[in-house]
């Protein structure tokens, strides 16, 4: 991988830790909040390999890297995204397992 360079799925599985690291925080807490929609915005640089299977990558840039590289090669990523358990299962922040 690319220095300062993240890739998009590492992005949404650590989004996916914190937020069941908040839910076990918030257990047994009187206060809790329901999950609803989650919106990430990101600058990404696309990359397309040509070797071996070739495909494409979206490279997620740390606000260090996203400032030095020009704007016509990056590009900006909104992902809404509705947290759910399960078929159908809401998540509330401190949801009990």
């Amino acid at each position: 991988m690319a220095e300062g360079k993240i890739r998009l799925a590492a992005v949404v599985q650590q989004l996916r830790e914190e937020l069941i690291e908040a839910m076990a925080a918030g257990e047994g807490e009187e206060l809790r909040f329901d999950l609803d929609d989650v919106k990430v915005e990101v600058q990404a640089v696309v990359t397309r390999e040509a070797q071996g299977k070739g495909g494409v990558k979206f490279w997620v840039l740390d606000a260090e890297v996203a400032g030095k590289i020009q704007d016509s090669r990056t590009q900006k990523i909104t992902l809404s995204l509705k947290p759910r358990r399960g078929p159908g299962g809401k998540v509330t922040l401190g949801d009990e397992r």
